[in-house]
């Protein structure tokens, strides 16, 4: 922009510099969040966490679907995975039952 408008030729780094210096450009240390970390359920079975992710799981070969994961939090055992056709509560529901 500034080579553009003012005819000002910069490196990045420089302009990422001055913004930093004014305060415009968080630093990196500023920009990172440390969250705490949840402690593990003692027992199997106590907390599942469960998760869905929408890609294209079998390539150009198939309509693109979502995987389901159902985790347990106390040993990250696996309990279920399952491909359905989208992430909706149906999904969930189905997938809990059986």
């Amino acid at each position: 922009m500034l080579a553009a408008h003012q005819g000002f030729i910069v490196s990045r780094e420089t302009v990422r510099n001055w913004m930093v210096e004014d305060g415009i450009w968080p630093s990196l240390k500023r920009r990172r969040q440390t969250y705490q970390l949840r402690l593990r359920r003692e027992c199997f079975g106590a907390l599942i966490q469960i998760d869905g992710s929408d890609h294209r799981w079998i390539e150009d070969r198939a309509a693109p679907c979502t995987l389901l994961v159902f985790i347990d939090h106390a040993t990250s055992t696996l309990m279920e995975l399952r491909f359905v056709k989208s992430d909706c509560t149906f999904s969930y529901f189905e997938t809990s039952e059986g």
